[in-house]
């Protein structure tokens, strides 16, 4: 898919380039900078006999400013570069194409100079990145995706562009063989892809699967050192949260992007509750305010706390919704260090961080949760789905 803003991009390395700016990068194939090594295609050390200048985006705004005769979309071209040498155009797309100059250093270099100044004037226009990466329109698709062979498909090879969840995949490239067998035509649906063909009670279940394309919220909240951090390096397989028996070390949540059983969520550690004595401290109570805004908005909130060790002590129980200013239903009473022991409080789950079948299980218990089985299911073999109303949505999906 193209990149929002226009860019250069110097695919073979050149010896002797520094680094571009932000709209002219000079990088090798490999995508590290370009300090030396060896020339361009085919060449040895002091510069190569071909040099690959990669454009992404307005492409015939570049090669307009640029005084570069226009190239057909999948044509390669011989063309006067900008005075500097002659070379191969090739136009791989309306928004990718690929400049050939000679690989000699000093062409290249004044290539990438003068395309960087052409990069700059285009991207002036503010209207820009709607024009290169906005959705697809009725008016406007074919060009946009030479791909796609309808508007439906367009509008599902740029659903994959945005897709955050692998989950989604699979459920996104069913899409089409739905909607053309819903229709009960063969061929391109692009008239009556606009309507719905579902009924008004498939409403909560087009929100639930635009968790699909829009990663969800999760935030676990619950009383502080309790092993809400212990968890999330569990789930994301690295540290991501400071983990100490000391209250309050997270006084500010932590935010990672985790993939819980296919699905991308944003998972929020939230500093911990406060109670009894830590009342006064004022620090506290403003990182629990913190937490208590952040839980509010939260697709799914898991309200955490310890099991014992001690078999005969009563554990803290998770705080309840109303603590958590949170309704009942977007909540899951959740038991950490089972194996210290029994959690004598009612709970939705359990979880060791020690036992990642465990961790496995709660992660596959909140993908359900958001995006359920059922769900999947019917997206998959059912549909039809409006995907395309969520794809470049903001807001809520709740």
């Amino acid at each position: 898919m193209p990149e929002g803003r226009c860019r250069v991009r110097l695919s073979s390395p050149i010896p002797g380039l520094a680094q571009g700016g932000v709209v002219a990068e000079v990088r090798s194939a490999d995508g590290s900078p370009s300090e030396g090594g060896s020339g361009g295609v085919g060449g040895g050390g002091g510069g190569g006999a071909l040099a690959l200048i990669d454009l992404t985006g307005d492409i015939d705004a570049m090669l307009s400013r640029a005084g570069i005769k226009p190239v057909k979309v999948g044509a390669v071209a011989l063309r006067n570069l900008m005075n500097e040498d002659e070379g191969l155009v090739a136009r791989w797309s309306t928004h990718a194409a690929t400049l050939m100059p000679h690989g000699s250093p000093i062409v290249v270099q004044r290539l990438l100079r003068r395309l960087s100044e052409v990069c700059e004037a285009v991207n002036q226009s503010p209207s820009v990145e709607a024009e290169i990466d906005g959705p697809p329109t009725r008016a406007c698709w074919s060009e946009r995706y030479p791909a796609a062979t309808s508007l439906l498909e367009a509008r599902l090879l740029y659903a994959l562009s945005k897709v955050e969840s692998p989950l989604a995949i699979d459920v996104l490239l069913n899409q089409p063989t739905i909607w053309r067998r819903a229709l009960g035509r063969t061929e391109r649906p692009d008239e009556e892809v606009e309507r719905s063909l579902t009924l008004p009670a498939e409403e909560d279940r087009h929100r639930r699967l635009a968790r699909l394309l829009r990663a969800p919220t999760i935030a676990a909240a619950g009383w502080a050192n309790i092993g809400k951090s212990s968890l999330l390096n569990a789930l994301s397989g690295r540290e991501v949260s400071l983990v100490a028996d000391v209250a309050g070390t997270t006084r500010d949540h932590v935010g990672a992007a985790l993939v819980l059983d296919g699905l991308m969520v944003r998972w929020l550690d939230l500093p911990g509750l406060v109670e009894g004595s830590a009342a006064e401290d004022r620090l506290a109570l403003q990182a629990e305010a913190m937490a208590l805004s952040a839980a509010k908005h939260a697709d799914l909130v898991l309200s955490c706390a310890s099991a014992s060790s001690d078999p005969h002590a009563p554990s803290t129980a998770p705080p309840d919704p109303s603590r958590l200013g949170v309704d009942a239903s977007r909540v899951l009473r959740v038991a950490l260090r089972c194996d210290l022991g029994h959690a004598n409080f009612a709970h939705d789950l359990s979880v060791s961080v020690r036992d990642l079948t465990g961790v496995r299980a709660l992660a596959h218990a909140c993908r359900a949760w958001l995006v359920s089985d059922d769900d999947l299911h019917w997206a998959s073999t059912i549909g039809p789905w409006r995907f395309w109303e969520v794809a470049d949505a903001s807001g809520e999906t709740r």
